[in-house]
């Protein structure tokens, strides 16, 4: 008998189908597993990333005259209704 089929260098061990799963349907569980545990770390660290920016986001204060500023800029509001509000919000403060 040859010496590497002997040690189990090919069958029966480390080497077999699969690393963690022996037999012909070892490299499929494998892969399954694998695949589950990178996209588990991905989906964790979106959901990392995102709180993060969230809590940056959240920490900025709302200034109402830039608001306004923003949605005059985008054509939200014509100039008439932007100088309206802008003189009731110069007046509270």
């Amino acid at each position: 008998m040859n010496a590497m089929h002997s040690s189990g260098y090919w069958g029966n061990g480390w080497c077999d189908f699969g690393l963690f799963f022996p037999g012909p349907f070892g490299m499929i569980f494998s892969l399954l597993l694998w695949t589950v545990i990178i996209l588990a770390l991905v989906k964790l660290v979106q959901l990392l990333l995102k709180n993060k920016s969230q809590q940056i986001n959240s920490n900025k204060p709302v200034n109402s005259l830039e608001l306004l500023k923003e949605r005059y800029a985008r054509g939200d509001i014509d100039e008439e209704t932007y100088q309206k509000i802008k003189q009731e919000l110069l007046s509270r403060s």
